[in-house]
């Protein structure tokens, strides 16, 4: 089958590469490439991905790629991310409690649903 849309090649700057293979790739894994410190902690925080990229790789592995500075602003990420991870499941106890004691059924979705199952 032919199609008619052929798109461009798309060139992905080392850092999003980076960014893509710490925080979703398998974990471990080499990365084929020289990436700055900065550029990827620019990169993992505009997509949000620092925490998980901090939690993922731990200190030691960050620290051999990015240097120490960049994995404590990494780690400050994760920190930052946990501490709104208990605000916000605070609230949904607090929601949940005042929905069984009013007979209205929830559901939670996403973070708080994840989180209560204890799947993060």
């Amino acid at each position: 089958m032919s199609l008619r849309f052929h798109p461009p090649r798309l060139a992905i700057a080392p850092e999003v590469r980076w960014m893509l293979l710490r925080g979703l790739g398998p974990a471990g894994a080499a990365f084929p490439g020289v990436v700055g410190p900065a550029g990827a902690l620019a990169m993992a925080r505009r997509f949000e991905m620092s925490p998980r990229i901090a939690a993922r790789q731990g200190r030691e592995r960050l620290a051999l790629e990015l240097g120490s500075e960049t994995t404590a602003a990494f780690a400050g990420d994760r920190a930052t991310a946990v501490a709104v991870g208990m605000r916000l499941m605070t609230t949904a106890r607090r929601v949940a409690e005042r929905a069984e004691h009013l007979g209205v059924p929830i559901a939670f979705l996403k973070f708080a649903a994840l989180e209560a199952a204890g799947r993060l």
